[in-house]
């Protein structure tokens, strides 16, 4: 089938077409058909369109929409499928259910120029550059030009980026093939990130970038769309992709690494940046050839060991010996020390909670036994929070950092074990594999399900090999819903409890502090990475600042001398100057931490924050504000027990009338002996000792 456009309408050709009508469902037309041939003058079908039908389609007798039987790809056309008539412009397409129809617009809807298909193909990168390669296919037409875009996921920051080559190859079908190369090099992300908060060059990137393409064809008049590029690395050109180890010079300080992946939903392009020093590099690079050397004679002297052994039929488990084999090369390469090397960490900019507790314990009892390391950035405002003695403060993508990873006996984190590498490679990522991982956590998991951020994964690649539960029901969820084995659950309880219980005891200290109310709530998944003028129009912010601006609160305030503090979630602490209260001091992360906020005061309002566990275990009142109940996910199908140590509002009038009846009666909110003791059945200050307890059992079993 062909597509011909006329100076005064439209030819369709090639077919033993059945006798067709143009128009809407409401009002057609006949057609001039001849032998294998369809012709129409726009002049004819013009008093067709209206405001409701913008698009005219060609039907059969049964008013049936006709759809054409033969592939897309056989149909052919000449270089334009428009015209313009009394100055406006009409056009000859085909939809993607083979149906034909003519569009009255002046620009060209992209979907009837472009498959839909554009995909990486090739990805390298030169000194100072990254070049990429992309493939896509288009109707009929190939673009003139062709941009790339790269947009920071959940903000406006965008940058596009021009083909610096392009190729296209036309079928002798109306599919044509086109090639694009792209080369990106420092000055597109710097016109990224002079748009979010500046160049992240010593703390870690926590950014998502996305990938688009969009075409220019002036003949054409393409409506602009934006569409996103597929991510297959199978179908990469290995000749142009190394997708393994993606470095290029970003300035004469820094070394950047692009690490490309595919969004779990769709499979498109997306890629993570990170950051670091030419020295760290240099010390990378000597690591990655070291690894490299011992990889080989390792798997030299297991073929000399194959070529003399005897032949068995004894049968062994492949997947066990690889690993054995893969901690051997480890050992050969970095043996290990006398103490058992550990990394502990946070966030890599944060030193506020289990982590730092459970160093300080190490470092104050166990430091004969262990080498203790810290990473954190330099910037860090508990940067000097972490200073000991018997410790080591490690800067974070320092040199040191580098040279560190590969001696490490175990390391201890908080929330992802990533935030301990100084870059996430493949070759990190390896080595951190043969590293003992112990994941302390930073809350209750029981409360909700995060099976999904925190589960075993698999085997080979485990989130963690030891994981710290607070209670037996946590340690059975965190068996049946995320499955990790017995043996790979203590229940030890988290080490900052231990600080909470001590404060729990000390009655002088609750009544120092007994008109201080605190409100912490928790973060929104898909809100973090928000412009501010778009976080100022979420729920979150306007309920929180309608709740802090609430003339009752500040009656409650005047009448009963409150001290009100709102603290945000860590992941939301770059919005903190977008609430205003006169009556409410906004603190932020540079003002104080959240362990210390819990131990001040005296009364608490959260959301769904774990912390209202860790407020009611110093047996102190928590009421829970939540005006979109059920959105992090804590729910009856998840823990058939759930249960929180306080009570639920929805409305914000109702909260604030149940806080004013405790504090005017002085009236002892219950809180339920067998809630707390269901999350956390300890009344010691021993969780750090039980932690160490079930690393030394497993690294001195004897």
């Amino acid at each position: 089938m062909q597509l011909i456009t006329t100076k005064s309408g439209f030819i369709i050709s090639g077919n033993d077409f059945p006798h067709l009508r143009i128009g809407t469902p409401e009002r057609q037309i006949d057609l001039e058909q001849s032998d294998k041939q369809i012709r129409f003058k726009i002049e004819d079908i013009v008093p067709l369109f209206d405001e409701q039908h913008p698009h005219l389609t060609l039907y059969t007798t049964d008013d049936v929409p006709y759809q054409i039987s033969e592939p897309l790809e056989n149909i052919t056309a000449k270089e334009s499928l428009n015209l313009t008539y009394l100055e406006k412009t009409y056009w000859l397409a085909i939809t993607d259910d083979k149906q034909i129809v003519v569009l009255a617009q002046p620009n060209l809807p992209s979907e009837y120029f472009y498959n839909q298909d554009a995909r990486l193909t090739g990805l390298k990168t030169q000194y100072d550059s990254l070049i990429l390669g992309l493939t896509f296919s288009t109707k009929f037409n190939a673009p003139e030009q062709v941009q790339l875009t790269i947009r920071v996921r959940h903000t406006k920051a965008k940058v596009t980026i021009p083909a610096t080559r392009a190729a296209r190859e036309h079928h002798h079908t109306g599919r044509v093939i086109n090639e694009a190369v792209f080369a990106i090099d420092h000055r597109a992300f710097d016109t990224l990130y002079k748009q979010l908060d500046g160049v992240p060059f010593d703390t870690y990137d926590y950014n998502l970038f996305d990938v688009f393409i969009s075409f220019m064809k002036p003949s054409l008049k393409i409506n602009p769309y934006y569409y996103r590029v597929g991510y297959y690395e199978a179908e990469l050109d290995r000749e142009k992709a190394k997708v393994n180890d993606l470095w290029f010079s970003y300035n004469n300080d820094y070394q950047l690494y692009f690490k490309p992946y595919a969004t779990q939903n769709y499979g498109n392009f997306s890629f993570k940046l990170s950051f670091l020093p030419k020295g760290s590099y240099e010390t990378y690079l000597q690591l990655s050839k070291k690894r490299l050397k011992a990889i080989k004679e390792n798997s030299a002297k297991e073929n000399s060991a194959k070529d003399n052994k005897p032949s068995t039929s004894e049968s062994k488990d492949p997947k066990n010996n690889n690993k054995v084999s893969e901690k051997i090369n480890a050992q050969e390469t970095f043996p290990n020390k006398i103490k058992l090397k550990i990394a502990i960490g946070e966030y890599p900019d944060s030193a506020t909670d289990n982590g730092l507790v459970f160093y300080r314990f190490i470092c104050d009892h166990y430091a004969h036994i262990f080498d203790p390391y810290y990473i954190i950035s330099k910037d860090s405002p508990n940067y000097d929070a972490v200073a000991h003695p018997a410790g080591n403060r490690i800067d974070y993508r320092s040199l040191e950092h580098v040279q560190l990873l590969p001696e490490l006996d175990l390391v201890a984190f908080t929330h992802s074990s990533d935030y301990l590498l100084p870059v996430v490679t493949p070759m990190m990522t390896e080595l951190l594999d043969h590293t003992y991982k112990v994941f302390l956590q930073h809350g209750i998991s029981s409360i909700r399900d995060v099976s999904n951020r925190y589960g075993k994964c698999s085997k080979e690649h485990p989130f963690a090999n030891l994981v710290v539960a607070s209670s037996p029901l946590e340690k059975e969820l965190l068996i049946k819903k995320m499955g990790y084995d017995d043996d790979e659950v203590v229940v030890s309880g988290l080490p900052r409890f231990d600080n909470l219980i001590y404060y729990r005891h000390d009655q002088r200290y609750k009544k120092d502090h007994q008109h201080e109310l605190l409100i912490i709530p928790t973060w929104r998944a898909g809100e973090d990475h928000l412009p501010k003028k778009e976080f100022v129009e979420t729920d979150f912010f306007k309920h929180w600042q309608a709740f802090l601006e609430d003339p009752t609160l500040k009656r409650l305030k005047e009448n009963y001398h409150l001290s009100i503090s709102f603290y945000l979630h860590h992941n939301f602490q770059q919005y903190a100057n977008l609430f205003d209260a006169s009556e409410v001091s906004i603190l932020t992360r540079n003002d104080t931490n959240v362990q210390r906020l819990l131990i001040q005061n005296q009364l608490l309002i959260t959301d769904y924050s774990s912390v209202g566990i860790d407020f009611a275990l110093m047996q102190k009142p928590v009421f829970y504000y939540q005006f979109d109940h059920g959105l992090d996910g804590s729910n009856d199908a998840y823990n058939p027990n759930f249960k929180l140590p306080g009570p639920i509002y929805d409305d914000p009038n109702d909260l604030l009338l149940a806080l004013e009846s405790y504090i005017r009666y002085k009236s002892s909110q219950p809180i339920d002996p067998n809630i707390i003791e269901a999350y956390y059945p300890y009344n010691d200050q021993m969780a750090s000792n039980r932690i160490v307890s079930a690393l030394l059992d497993h690294f001195y079993p004897d």
